[in-house]
Formats: C-alpha cells, sequence, structure tokens
C-alpha cells in the first residue's frame, strides 16, 4: 500500500523555491514566510520578500508575467523590505529561466 504525507504549506513553499531559484539563486532577496522563517536561510539580505498568507506566492507567480508580480504586490499578498532596488533581482532571475516560471510550476506540481 502506497501512502504519502501532505507537506505542509511552509514546506511545499520552501521546497517550490528552492526548486525554482536552483539554477540561479538569488544572491541579495531572501523570501519571509507567513510563518516568520525565512528562506533560502537566516543570513540578512539586501531585501527581503515578506510572503503576507500561504497563497501569496502563488498569487505572485501563477499570472506568469511582471504584470501578475506587480498586481500581487498592490493587492498586499507581499510587501519588499529593505532596499527595493535590490529585490528588482527576483524578476530579473525570473525572467531569465529558460523555460518561463509557470513551465515551473508546472512541472513541480506534477
Amino acid at each position: 500500500m502506497n501512502s504519502f504525507v501532505l507537506e505542509s504549506p511552509v514546506s511545499a513553499t520552501r521546497d517550490f523555491l528552492d526548486h525554482l531559484f536552483s539554477n540561479r539563486p538569488l544572491e541579495n532577496v531572501a523570501f519571509r514566510l507567513p510563518d516568520g522563517t525565512t528562506w533560502p536561510d537566516d543570513q540578512a539580505r539586501r531585501a527581503t520578500v515578506v510572503l503576507k498568507h500561504p497563497g501569496a506566492l502563488r498569487s505572485m507567480l501563477a499570472p506568469g508575467t511582471a504584470k501578475g508580480l506587480a498586481d500581487a504586490y498592490l493587492r498586499d499578498d507581499f510587501d519588499v523590505e529593505g532596499d527595493m532596488e535590490q529585490a528588482i533581482e527576483l524578476a530579473v532571475a525570473l525572467e531569465h529561466r529558460p523555460t518561463g516560471w509557470l513551465t515551473s510550476l508546472a512541472n513541480y506540481y506534477r
């Protein structure tokens, strides 16, 4: 009998971020998850993307466009603490994924 354990939202978010940025790690940007933990580690970065609820990352990335990312910011799904200019590294990293971030989402959830 096969059994599986559903990941907690925090574990799923951390695992997805690991997958999404495995080829292009973020140097100046960290994420603070809704439970207060940080990704990729506890090291201070110049900018921190603060996810305000468990579905915030999905809201940010599901549209697959820079406009969708901006809309999620305007809806208050996330905030940026620290140097906003350094947070642009996130958009650049997403934009330069060879298969796009929507493909990453689709592949991750298969």
